[in-house]
C-alpha cells in the first residue's frame, strides 16, 4: 500500500487561508468574535451563547449579521450564487448570473422635508468603496435601526418580528436577501426562503422589508454589480461609517422632526462628509 505524499501547494494554500480568516476575527470587535468562535469553532447554538455571554439571542444573532458580513467583506467580496434548481424561473436564473456583492448596512438616516421626515438606508460595499442610499418608509427604517442597534424593541412585536416568528413556526430559514434592479427609480428585491425540505425560493420584496428581516435574522445582503453601479457613490479613503444616523433615528424614536431643505445626500451624512462641504 502506497501512501501519497501530501500536495505542499495545496497545504500551503490551507495555511494561507487560516491565517486570513484569523486577521480577518482578529480585526472585529471582540464580542462579534467570541459570537463567532462559540458558534462555528464550539459548535455552540444561539440559545447556549446568548447564556454564556449574559445576553439576549437577539443580540447574538445580530453580532451573528456582523461577523458574517464582516468575513465575507475580508476574505471575499463579492458572492456570484448557488446553481440554480429545475425549478427556478427564467428571471431567478437570470438573477443568479449576475455578479453580486457583499454589502453591510452602514447607517439609518433621517432628514427632515417640507413633507415630513423621510428616511434612507445605506448600503456600504466595503470591498469597492461604495456607498448606496434606499429610501424607505419611517416604520420599516425604526425596525431597521432597533436590529443594528440592539436596542430594546416595543412590547408587541412589530411586522418583521411577526414575519420571523412565522417562519420559524413554519420551519423556515432566511437565507440572505438580496437587491437585484433598479428600474425607473425603484429597487428591486428578493429574500431567499430555505422551507423545511430544504428547497430555497425566492419571494419577491420591497427592499425596505427584505433589509429588515435579514437584519433581525441575522443573514447577509447582496447588492447586484449593476444596481452599485448606477447608484452607488463613491467614498473617499479612510472614511467610515459614523453611526450618527442610527443614534439620531433612536433618539428621536417617537417623536416628529421639523423640515429641512434642501436635503442633504443621505450617503454623506452616514459617513460624516456633509461637514467637509459646509467649512
Amino acid at each position: 500500500m502506497f501512501l501519497t505524499a501530501p500536495d505542499p501547494y495545496q497545504a500551503a494554500e490551507a495555511r494561507e487561508r487560516e491565517e486570513r480568516l484569523r486577521r480577518a476575527i482578529q480585526a472585529m470587535s471582540p464580542a462579534d468574535a467570541a459570537t463567532i468562535r462559540l458558534f462555528y469553532e464550539e459548535q455552540h447554538s444561539i440559545q447556549e451563547i446568548a447564556a454564556r455571554l449574559g445576553s439576549t439571542e437577539e443580540a447574538v444573532r445580530a453580532r451573528l449579521y456582523r461577523a458574517r458580513n464582516h468575513l465575507r467583506v475580508r476574505l471575499a467580496g463579492e458572492y456570484t450564487g448557488e446553481r440554480p434548481s429545475s425549478r427556478t424561473s427564467a428571471n431567478s436564473k437570470s438573477r443568479r448570473s449576475r455578479k453580486m456583492n457583499v454589502v453591510t448596512i452602514a447607517d439609518v438616516v433621517q432628514l427632515g422635508s417640507a413633507a415630513g421626515p423621510v428616511s434612507a438606508v445605506i448600503l456600504h460595499d466595503e470591498s469597492g468603496q461604495r456607498a448606496m442610499p434606499i429610501w424607505i418608509g419611517y416604520n420599516e427604517a425604526i425596525s431597521i435601526a432597533l436590529g443594528l442597534r440592539e436596542a430594546p424593541t416595543t412590547v408587541r412585536p412589530r411586522t418583521i418580528e411577526f414575519i420571523k416568528g412565522v417562519l420559524e413556526a413554519a420551519g423556515a430559514t432566511v437565507e440572505d436577501v438580496r437587491i437585484t434592479a433598479l428600474r425607473e427609480g425603484t429597487f428591486y428585491a428578493v429574500t431567499r426562503i430555505r422551507n423545511s425540505a430544504g428547497t430555497i425560493q425566492e419571494i419577491d420584496a420591497r427592499p425596505s422589508d427584505a433589509l429588515g428581516l435579514a437584519v433581525h435574522t441575522g443573514r447577509s445582503v447582496f447588492v447586484a454589480e449593476e444596481v452599485l453601479r448606477e447608484a452607488g457613490k463613491l467614498i473617499p479613503d479612510g472614511k467610515q461609517p459614523t453611526g450618527r444616523g442610527l443614534d439620531t433615528m433612536l433618539q428621536q424614536f417617537g417623536m416628529p422632526v421639523s423640515g429641512l431643505a434642501p436635503l442633504p445626500d443621505p450617503v454623506d451624512v452616514a459617513f460624516g462628509m456633509q461637514e467637509a462641504q459646509e467649512k
